[in-house]
Order: C-alpha cells, then sequence, then structure tokens
C-alpha cells in the first residue's frame, strides 16, 4: 500500500539534522550551600562568629532568591525545550509513517501506525531516531502484509 512518490530519505534526514531539536538544553543552577555558621550550637558561637551571623544570612537569603529566580527561568527554558522536542519527534514519525505507509487512512491503518510507532520507538528510541527508523520499516513491512 506504500506509495513510492515523494518518499524522503529518512536516514539522510537524520544525518542533516531535520529532527534535531536547535533549543539549547538549560542547565540546572546550583543551589547554594548554607553557610556552615548555621550549624553551629549557640554556645559554640564566638563573638567574631555572632557579628558576621546577621551579614552571613543575609547573603544567603539573597542567594537564595537568586537561585529562586534563575530555577523558574529554567522551568520556562525546559518547557521550551521539551516542546521542541515532542515538535522533532512527531515530525519524525509523520515522515515514517508516510513513507511506510503512503496517504493511506482509516481506523485499521490508523492503528496499525499506532502499534508500529509504539513498538518501534520501544524497541529503538534509546539508541536514536535511526535505530527507531529500522524498527519502524520492520515492524510496518509485518503490518503491511496483505494491505
Amino acid at each position: 500500500m506504500s506509495t513510492t512518490a515523494n518518499k524522503i530519505d529518512i536516514r539522510q534526514a537524520i544525518i542533516d539534522g531535520k529532527y534535531n531539536n536547535n533549543v539549547p538544553y538549560p542547565e540546572r543552577p546550583k543551589k547554594p550551600s548554607e553557610p556552615a555558621i548555621f550549624n553551629l550550637r549557640a554556645g559554640d558561637l564566638s563573638e567574631k562568629n555572632l557579628e558576621s551571623l546577621a551579614q552571613q544570612r543575609k547573603e544567603y537569603e539573597a542567594a537564595l532568591k537568586a537561585y529562586d529566580a534563575t530555577a523558574k527561568e529554567r522551568e520556562a527554558k525546559m518547557r521550551a525545550y521539551n516542546q521542541e522536542q515532542n515538535r522533532c519527534e512527531e515530525r519524525f514519525k509523520a515522515d515514517c509513517e508516510f513513507n511506510c505507509f503512503g496517504v493511506a487512512t482509516g481506523e485499521i491503518v490508523k492503528k496499525k501506525k499506532a502499534v508500529v510507532w509504539a513498538k518501534a520507538w520501544g524497541r529503538g528510541h534509546a539508541d536514536g531516531y535511526e535505530n527507531v527508523w529500522y524498527w519502524y520499516e520492520e515492524f510496518a513491512g509485518v503490518a503491511n502484509i496483505g494491505f
């Protein structure tokens, strides 16, 4: 049932980076460590420690606020990264489906596409798109027997 017209070379598209996520992966901010003076018992604090305690507390609170702001910024960047990743995977999936099933529609074809994708993704995604494509072709060939 698959058509040869307008097929794309999936392997070449992978090499060319058609399915690459170009949104940079955001770095995780490092949470500031609590000053050691905070862990001392009151009886163990010297006069010098007591004088710097208030200043260290203010500095630590400021560092925590900056960390929280950076962490929220990272969350937004992570959402953008994940959205782009999902878009790339959907483009890859659509190309795989078109190459193997063409423009065929209907409930049976939809179910075949879903099963083939789930099996291929489960088998190959840990090793990258090329491995998913290998398994997709294999499973689609079996699904298309007598089709």
